[in-house]
């Protein structure tokens, strides 16, 4: 929770990643617009730059109203960041929840809480890895060296797609993202030629158990045919401080069309290990 100024340019153009949830009650002082707002959670986004005037984004979902924020200074330093903007009212129905790629700020690891021990009150808190990042800057989501992710190949024609990635010394590696249609088109279901194959959605349908991490589908738009968009992007974000070396599957269904111009779907399995 903070108080901040809204809706103004930013001294400098912003690239997010992420744009942060945030349910805003607006005031007014001699100096402007100010308001209380308190980050209930993030939607993924592909790397956008704004100017801090943009009063809604594209998210692969619909339409997500927006504001910029600006904090207090603090070491020198004046945060602000564009954030997707919702009353009080629609708050109480949790509106944010209607776009499928929301990601709550507790599944991303924080916490905070009032504690009473036997003789002094304290407040504790905890940042998550998007909190975390958050907080140092909204364009550093990336999966740095050596800690690289594979991009995930399907291997057999039967859409079992694969990627490994090591965490142990990576804390600030938040995600990674990956071209489903290219993977799709590179090796098609079993008795589907290429010759006139085109992919044109895929669909979360299960995460890992305990959720360590969220797939989720990126407003990143290609032209396919018949003037057609498809989202060809989908973001693997990292959501547990610690993640125990395992395999983590993931769900997706796939649309797509034939040479002959059909309709058809498939499932896809895609096994991410982390070593």
């Amino acid at each position: 929770m903070s108080t901040l100024i809204l809706g103004q340019e930013f001294a400098s153009p912003v690239t997010q990643t992420i744009l942060p949830v945030a349910e805003i009650i607006t005031g007014s002082t001699r100096n402007g617009n100010v308001a209380s707002a308190c980050i209930v959670g993030f939607y993924p986004l592909s790397p956008t730059e704004f100017t801090g005037l943009e009063t809604s984004v594209a998210l692969a979902s619909g339409q997500v109203a927006t504001t910029s924020v600006r904090l207090p200074a603090a070491n020198g330093v004046q945060p602000e960041y564009l954030v997707a903007r919702f009353s009080n009212h629609e708050a109480n129905q949790e509106a944010w929840r209607g776009h499928s790629s929301f990601v709550p700020a507790d599944a991303a690891g924080y916490y905070s809480d009032w504690i009473m021990p036997a003789s002094l009150i304290t407040y504790r808190h905890g940042l998550g890895v998007l909190v975390g990042a958050l907080v140092n800057g909204l364009d550093v989501y990336t999966w740095s060296t050596p800690s690289a992710a594979v991009p995930p190949q399907a291997d057999n024609g039967a859409l079992q797609w694969a990627a490994s990635v090591s965490l142990t010394d990576d804390l600030d590696c938040a995600f990674f993202d990956f071209n489903w249609v290219d993977l799709f088109q590179a090796k098609p279901p079993a008795g589907v030629t290429i010759e006139g194959l085109t992919g044109l959605a895929i669909v979360p349908t299960t995460q890992p158990a305990g959720l360590p991490f969220k797939s989720s589908v990126l407003q990143h738009p290609m032209i396919g045919p018949n003037n057609t968009t498809i989202y060809n992007t989908v973001r693997i974000i990292r959501l547990a401080q610690t993640i125990a070396p395992d395999d983590y599957t993931f769900g997706f269904t796939i649309a797509y069309t034939d040479a002959h111009g059909r309709v058809a779907s498939t499932a896809v399995t895609l096994t991410l290990t982390v070593v």
